[in-house]
């Protein structure tokens, strides 16, 4: 445990109601006791742990601001060190005020992430629960607020702590078939070891498998919207954008360039292009329009083909539809302008897309039924039965340890001896290891916690 007392402003910098300022240390009620002042006279250092106390922040004999002090004791605190959080009014500037009497009281700011550093530390939380920390703090979705909650509360802790186990006991077990060469698992009554490992690997795929979609749909799936000039494609851009992003007018061609928005649908991110329309063009900056418009198409996730309804389908509409069914990559059928009379053929046009939906792009009511529609078709519901990690370093630690326990199986299949099995199982067991941060070296441990945020 450090004896060294760090602080920093916990809170955002503007203006609030509210602003927190936590320290944590040994000496961390001395510290504090110097720049607060209960109105009952209570010392901090005399208050149990979870309990408050009214006063104000002082400097000398002036009077900073109000203040509510929580005291938290070892080892049941956040970092599990002796803690103490000051909650004052939310200005940033007496929140920096009193970060200074801390620190002019003996106390030094807290680099970033240093107090879930602590905790890791000091056995509060393994590193995967830390790292799940920062990604609650960086949620943007359900799908990932989920994904950190299951690391943090360590329901994805037990379930790589029960293949790691499965695969010690298997070791156990192989040991035992290297003393009696002569007989086999089945014979000595234990577990089958191919078994074993098909399960635990099948186990570990899964979880590489889940985290890669759910990865993907949070990163963002980018996503083309093409079709020819005026159907109206800067219009559903607009649509989902929720404001004025593209130029729109009643001229064709006026998209020129590949315009890009990110857009955040209920679960997942889009990155969105909108491009120059696909026609023969009319001049030398439309054809380059027209070639990045092509090169985008090219390598988008998913094809938003827009069509305009009150015109009839021409040659160039149906070289789009032909394009999308050969493709086989995830395509929408946008069929737009339904305020006006339909004289284009929709049935012909859903004769090519398995997705296909009928929208005013100026009605912002179509916004959600728009919406719904991409995100059904850019980022299905993942139904995978596996554990959810929370970070690439994860990721890295059970890839590490499938690629391991592939490699026991193919020893096992070819005949090996039970010890040259035993030692690449073992290999497995500790990339497990590394899930939890176990003989973690000092240049992974910084590198987890130098993407924290000051004060957390």
């Amino acid at each position: 445990m450090t004896t060294d007392v760090i602080a920093a402003i916990a809170t955002a910098s503007s203006p609030a109601a509210i602003s927190a300022v936590r320290a944590s240390g040994a000496a961390v009620f001395d510290v504090c006791g110097k720049i607060f002042r209960s109105v009952s006279g209570e010392e901090l250092r005399d208050k149990k742990g979870y309990t408050a106390a009214f006063g104000h922040i002082v400097d000398g004999d002036e009077t900073i601001d109000e203040c509510v002090a929580l005291v938290y004791r070892a080892p049941k605190s956040y970092t599990g060190e002796d803690c103490v959080e000051l909650f004052i009014h939310g200005s940033s500037y007496v929140a920096g005020k009193a970060l200074k009497l801390l620190c002019a009281s003996g106390a030094r700011v807290a680099e970033p992430g240093e107090f879930t550093k602590r905790a890791f530390l000091n056995g509060k939380k393994d590193l995967a629960q830390a790292e799940s920390v920062l990604a609650v703090i960086n949620a943007e979705s359900d799908m990932t607020l989920r994904a950190a909650n299951e690391n943090l509360d360590g329901r994805t802790g037990n379930s790589i702590a029960h293949f790691s186990k499965r695969l010690t006991d298997l070791n156990a077990s192989l040991a035992v078939l290297a003393d009696y060469p002569d007989e086999d698992a089945a014979s000595l009554k234990l577990p089958d070891p191919a078994q074993v490992l098909a399960t635990v690997g099948l186990g570990l795929s899964k979880i590489i498998e889940k985290y890669d979609l759910e990865n993907r749909a949070e990163k963002g799936v980018t996503a083309a919207l093409c079709g020819k000039p005026n159907v109206g494609k800067s219009t559903v851009m607009n649509l989902l954008a929720g404001f004025e992003r593209a130029i729109v007018t009643a001229e064709p061609g006026t998209t020129r360039d590949v315009v890009e928005q990110k857009i955040r649908l209920r679960g997942t991110t889009l990155r969105l292009f909108d491009t120059a329309g696909l026609r023969t063009a009319a001049s030398e900056a439309e054809s380059i329009g027209i070639r990045l418009a092509k090169k985008k198409l090219e390598s988008a996730d998913v094809i938003l083909a827009v069509f305009d309804s009150s015109v009839a389908l021409d040659t160039e509409d149906t070289k789009l539809c032909e394009f999308c069914r050969a493709d086989k990559r995830p395509s929408l059928a946008i069929v737009n302008k339904n305020d006006l009379p339909t004289l284009a053929d929709t049935g012909r046009i859903k004769e090519y897309f398995d997705d296909y939906i009928v929208i005013c792009a100026n009605d912002p009511e179509d916004a959600d039924r728009l919406r719904d529609a991409i995100e059904k078709l850019a980022a299905p519901e993942i139904h995978i039965d596996a554990p959810a990690i929370a970070s690439a370093r994860q990721r890295g630690c059970v890839e590490e340890a499938l690629a391991a326990v592939k490699d026991a199986a193919a020893s096992l299949s070819e005949g090996f001896p039970p010890d040259v099995t035993a030692v690449l199982i073992d290999g497995a067991i500790r990339a497990l290891g590394s899930y939890f941060g176990r003989d973690a070296s000092e240049d992974v441990v910084n590198a987890v916690f130098s993407n924290f945020c000051v004060g957390k």
